[in-house]
């Protein structure tokens, strides 16, 4: 993967909550906003088109946007070939954070729903989906934050993320009816204070009804909101 400037310019505004990091650390970023920075499509064209062949791998995260926007790029002075054809020439596979199968909405999908949508069916190569589940209890951030690490907007970032819980699910499978869902979980992570395990009959899967749950008793026994409490699930049902 080409490496690529940290901003561009054409993803939906949003996260305003970190502009605060920008004035707390003067330096620490190459572009203060998008504004800034260089344009997603020509910074794309420029990286595929310099590129041999079928030799790229795309690698993207948040919403699809650009990707939408490449592929409906027209031909210029950088490549005569419009988006689509220089992603079909130069492309050998898009690896996309995208996506929750089976339920199907995940936040980097509906970010920008028209442009998911466009984008992940004018796609002329193999897509990677990196479905949410597959990355839903791997949760970084607690290294740093247990660090003697100072001045840092990424520690700052992951210490108001609030308590990291950790566990693990369980589905059980039972002739004649619904899956049976269990979850055992503690927290915190990194010195555990409570323990609480939970199974629901005919609950479905772990990870979205006993986790959750237990989220929320960890919760209470913390005396925190719910959603301050990471690790046993991000997804309520």
């Amino acid at each position: 993967c080409s490496k690529l400037p940290s901003a561009v310019k054409g993803a939906p505004g949003g996260h305003r909550k970190f502009l605060d990091l920008q004035k707390k650390y003067p330096g620490k970023f190459k572009y203060a906003n998008s504004e800034q920075a260089p344009d997603a499509v020509e910074v794309y064209r420029r990286a595929l088109a310099a590129q041999p062949d079928g030799s790229v791998v795309v690698c993207s995260l948040g919403f699809l946007s650009n990707m939408r926007a490449l592929l409906e790029s027209k031909g210029d002075d950088i490549s005569p070939l419009d988006g689509k054809s220089l992603v079909a020439k130069k492309v050998k596979k898009w690896v996309a954070m995208a996506c929750f199968y089976p339920e199907g909405h995940e936040y980097n999908t509906d970010g920008d729903a028209v442009s998911s949508k466009i984008a992940l069916r004018d796609w002329p190569t193999p897509i990677v989906i990196t479905d949410f589940q597959y990355g839903r209890h791997l949760y970084a951030g607690r290294a740093i934050v247990e660090s003697d690490i100072e001045n840092s907007p990424v520690k700052d970032v992951f210490k108001g993320m609030g308590v990291t819980a950790a566990g693990k699910t369980g589905t059980g499978e039972v002739a004649g009816k619904d899956n049976y869902a269990w979850y055992v979980g503690y927290a915190p992570a990194s010195k555990p204070k409570y323990v609480c395990a939970c199974i629901i009959e005919q609950g479905g899967s772990g990870a979205t009804s006993a986790a959750p749950a237990v989220r929320s008793v960890l919760a209470k026994a913390l005396g925190k909101d719910a959603k301050h409490v990471s690790g046993a699930s991000t997804h309520e049902r």
